[in-house]
């Protein structure tokens, strides 16, 4: 091994130089030279030296591109294309000395050596390879064809390697052409020598990073369907579940091909001790689920999937330019890799750029940043038990302008569900949500009133340009009475101009109740009708076929719409009337028989046009249905008395009479201006709203419990009816 020296001579004039002085000179020069190469550079196989082999069935050729490489050492390894088809069997000792540096020499030279700072010897039975130009009678005694080695196929592919080394032979130079000299010098002579040797003997030098799958976030579904507080929470329990059997890999030990391991592996000490807290943390984050999961779970495990997405994007591309290479190399020496090389070849010496490699760094720099980014977010999440606390340390509403969509996570405004006081300092969210730039001057906070480093962001947020801003989080409303709320919003539209909509919606609300009630009662009543109507045995020729389009029609229809319920009510008293006039008629009177339990119990809530409300059907006339009780079908005698038995004139009367009192609370100008949860067609929580959309607070018990948010400006229907 050669030393670096850290001194060379200065010449002084008259000064006789001796082969000392030189020498030394000449040495410093070479050795400042090889490490310009390494340590500004880099090692390992610059470009080229791609090994092939050709055969039939044993190996008959070993085939190296063109190539540039140099060795950790400083050497330069530089040749065209080449050809071996002769070898020669040679035994070669692999050492490591005590300071852990690792050369190759030949075993018979190592053996009269005599060192004694070697750790460890390997033996290393090799073939050396000759040129297909070269002479085999110029060649070492013993040296034979490659085929001659008896290597198959299958053998060259997976079982050898192909190195190159750096030889230094020192030859007797004769630089005294005139006369007699005392010393005639030496003459370093470095060649490029190739091996071939089994791969089992080299542990692998370097392998491909494993590239990792995205992660997906799943949203609070079916929010204006969810009917109640209990279905309220429930609906952000069901997607937090689901985001947590997402998330989890990521955040586990265990062998997924998913966790962040992976990528912390290839950090320093304090990423993965971040990310065994994390690990951690997320765990009880996990287990904190419960029957009132708050909305802003799933915002945060949103954040999360967004923050993993942007990491992992970053390491597979950064895991295809920097594979996992070993820095453990042997000085002069570079291995070339198998006889068929694959994307990533195990035992290849590739490229090492040097510690002082800009682009490498700042690569790793920001990988290590993004890393950071996804584990302090779960280490620094406010869970819910003591979420309240937390938000009370600002103690009000703040609307914060923001981006959502496909901009950058780094460009969002941070929510007020992360934990961002550290003794009243900025912590570690932070320092990593803008990991390319940490510059966060235009990016707003919740809690940047009561961060002292962060004051003047209190002031950018009261002149606030909202231009190109197109969100706005809503946050400090979760847990306050919902006047408050309201007017707290209110005046932020009002005063500050914040360009959305409010509105409000208990989600415990159940609509005009009477109306409802009554329209149960009427789908009931029909459904059961129809069941009797069709069961009696004596009449089964008889289909009352009108009265099956009548209830068919108002299955297809939702109790929000009035007109057409009562175009179906006077449809029924129509075709009711026509068998009433005939049992009037033929003196037909109604008899006491036992009523069928109800086979209906049916109430408005479950029809499925009260989600998706079909078109309307083409109602039935009046005039068609008492048509096709004539036409259609003679009105024996069984067919009327069964018809008043189950459908008695007095409770069509009632039926009717109800319906005028029910109406009347469907038209009160109160109930118009109260909103029904199921009416918010595509309610979306995002934890804000949209610029231009709708702000809905919803509250149960007069406080506040959530929120949503529409697209768009929601304009109130003064002619619909509420839904439960």
């Amino acid at each position: 091994m050669e030393a670096r020296p850290n001194s060379f001579p200065v010449y002084v004039s008259g000064q006789y130089l001796t082969s000392e002085n030189l020498n030394a000179t000449q040495d410093f020069l070479w050795q400042e030279e090889k490490a310009s190469r390494y340590l500004l550079n880099g090692n390992g196989i610059v470009q080229g030296f791609n090994v092939s082999f050709a055969d039939t069935t044993s190996l008959k050729q070993v085939n190296i591109s063109a190539g540039d490489a140099c060795t950790v050492d400083g050497y330069i390894i530089q040749s065209g294309a080449l050809a071996f088809d002769k070898g020669f069997s040679i035994d070669m000792s692999w050492i490591t000395l005590n300071d852990g540096t690792q050369l190759l020499m030949e075993k018979a030279t190592f053996d009269t050596a005599n060192m004694n700072d070697v750790a460890t010897e390997t033996i290393i039975h090799a073939t050396e390879l000759f040129s297909t130009a070269s002479n085999i009678n110029d060649l070492p005694v013993g040296t034979k064809t490659l085929d001659a080695f008896s290597i198959t196929s299958s053998q060259a592919s997976s079982n050898y390697i192909a190195l190159a080394w750096v030889f230094i032979n020192d030859a007797e130079n004769d630089n005294c052409v005139q006369g007699d000299c005392n010393t005639k010098g030496t003459l370093k002579i470095f060649t490029t020598r190739y091996f071939l040797t089994e791969t089992s003997v080299f542990p692998q030098q370097n392998s491909a990073n494993p590239l990792m799958p995205l992660s997906k976030a799943a949203r609070i579904k079916n929010l204006a369907n969810s009917g109640s507080a209990a279905g309220f929470y429930q609906t952000s329990l069901t997607a937090f579940k689901a985001n947590i059997t997402e998330l989890q890999p990521y955040f586990s030990v265990a062998s997924s091909g998913k966790q962040l391991g992976l990528i912390g592996a290839l950090l320093d000490n304090n990423a993965q001790a971040s990310l065994t807290n994390a690990i951690s943390k997320f765990s009880q984050i996990a287990s904190s689920a419960n029957t009132n999961c708050q909305q802003y779970n799933n915002a945060f495990a949103s954040d999360i999937s967004t923050a993993i997405n942007e990491l992992i994007e970053f390491y597979n591309e950064y895991a295809n330019k920097y594979p996992l290479y070993s820095s453990s190399r042997i000085e002069g020496v570079i291995i070339l890799g198998r006889l068929v090389q694959q994307t990533v070849d195990n035992w290849r010496y590739y490229f090492i750029p040097a510690v002082q490699d800009a682009s490498m760094i700042c690569d790793k720099k920001i990988l290590s940043q993004l890393f950071m980014r996804a584990v302090s977010l779960v280490n620094n999440f406010v869970p819910q038990s003591n979420f309240k606390a937390q938000a009370a340390k600002v103690g009000k509403i703040i609307a914060t302008p923001s981006l959502i969509g496909n901009d950058e996570f780094a460009k969002r405004a941070i929510p007020y569900y992360y934990d961002v006081l550290t003794n009243d300092t900025a912590n570690a969210v932070l320092n990593t949500w803008n990991p390319r730039d940490t510059n966060l001057q235009n990016i707003f906070c919740y809690y940047d009133s009561i961060i002292p480093s962060r004051s003047s962001m209190v002031a950018k947020l009261a002149v606030a340009d909202w231009t190109n801003e197109n969100f706005f989080r809503i946050e400090g409303h979760v847990g306050i009475p919902k006047q408050d709320a309201i007017g707290a919003i209110t005046s932020l539209i009002v005063n500050d101009g914040l360009p959305i909509q409010l509105l409000d919606c208990d989600v415990d609300y159940k609509g005009a109740i009477t109306w409802y009630n009554w329209y149960a009662e009427f789908s009931a009543f029909l459904n059961d009708s129809l069941v009797q109507l069709k069961s009696n045995p004596e009449i089964t020729n008889y289909a009352y076929d009108p009265f099956k389009k009548i209830n068919t029609v108002n299955l297809q229809t939702s109790y929000r719409q009035p007109d057409t319920i009562k175009g179906i009510l006077n449809d029924l008293t129509s075709y009711s009337g026509v068998f009433y006039n005939a049992a009037k008629v033929q003196g037909i009177a109604a008899k006491p028989t036992a009523k069928k339990v109800s086979t209906s119990k049916r109430t408005a809530n479950v029809k499925v046009a009260a989600q998706n409300p079909v078109a309307k059907p083409q109602v039935t006339t009046r005039q068609t249905l008492a048509a096709g009780v004539t036409a259609n079908s003679p009105l024996s005698t069984e067919v009327i008395q069964n018809y008043i038995n189950i459908v008695p004139q007095e409770k069509i009367t009632d039926l009717v009479k109800n319906y005028n009192t029910a109406i009347t609370e469907v038209t009160d100008p109160k109930a118009k201006k109260l909103l029904v949860l199921k009416d918010l067609a595509g309610l979306e929580y995002l934890g804000g709203v949209p610029r231009g959309g709708t702000f809905i607070l919803l509250h149960s018990g007069g406080t506040v419990i959530g929120d949503g948010c529409l697209s768009y400006y929601y304009r109130i229907d003064q002619g619909r009816i509420f839904d439960l």
